[in-house]
């Protein structure tokens, strides 16, 4: 109800800032930029916090895990040898519900000095969802904990900061003039 709420006070928003756009023409041009970029901005959280989706599993090489969205498959795991650490190196295969796959390949990394794990996550961005995936040990176990996580709208974020910027850079720059 709650989300409801808000998605409808900031279509509104972004409803009242398109009208602004072509009422007031350029006459308060860097609010108007600035406004739009920020109902970009609050939509593309909202719109983020309803379709995100994470699944949180263990597999070991072979296995597979169906969801009603996806498939994972754990088809690999490789080594690679650096200078300071060794890491392990897991090819995964994504199969969305509508047919389309791609693979994803998130490493561990162990450090020589001193002995440290970490998790490096592959992430895989489009125009309109991230794609992010981890792995990690499972202690006493084969298996492997795998992260998956898919994000939409996150390089809407970005852009909509980027307006929210111009638009105070405009202003900043009008000021100046004056």
């Amino acid at each position: 109800m709650i989300n409801s709420l808000l998605l409808t006070f900031i279509f509104y928003l972004f409803l009242i800032t398109l009208r602004d756009f072509f009422t007031q023409k350029f006459s308060n041009l860097s609010q108007n930029i600035a406004h739009f970029g920020f109902s970009l901005f609050l939509l593309s959280i909202i719109f983020n916090n309803i379709f995100s989706s994470e699944v949180i599993t263990n597999l070991k090489v072979g296995d597979t895990f169906q969801s009603e969205k996806f498939k994972i498959y754990f088809e690999d795991l490789s080594q690679k040898k650096e200078k300071n650490f060794e890491s392990l190196i897991g090819k995964f295969v994504i199969e969305n519900s509508d047919g389309d796959s791609h693979i994803m390949e998130p490493e561990l990394r162990i450090y020589n000095q001193p002995n440290i794990v970490t998790s490096e996550a592959f992430i895989k961005t489009n125009f309109f969802s991230d794609r992010f995936m981890t792995m990690n040990y499972v202690q006493n176990q084969e298996h492997l904990n795998v992260r998956y996580q898919v994000k939409p709208l996150m390089i809407w974020i970005w852009i909509s900061v980027i307006i929210i910027v111009t638009g105070g850079l405009i202003s900043v720059i009008k000021k100046n003039e004056n």
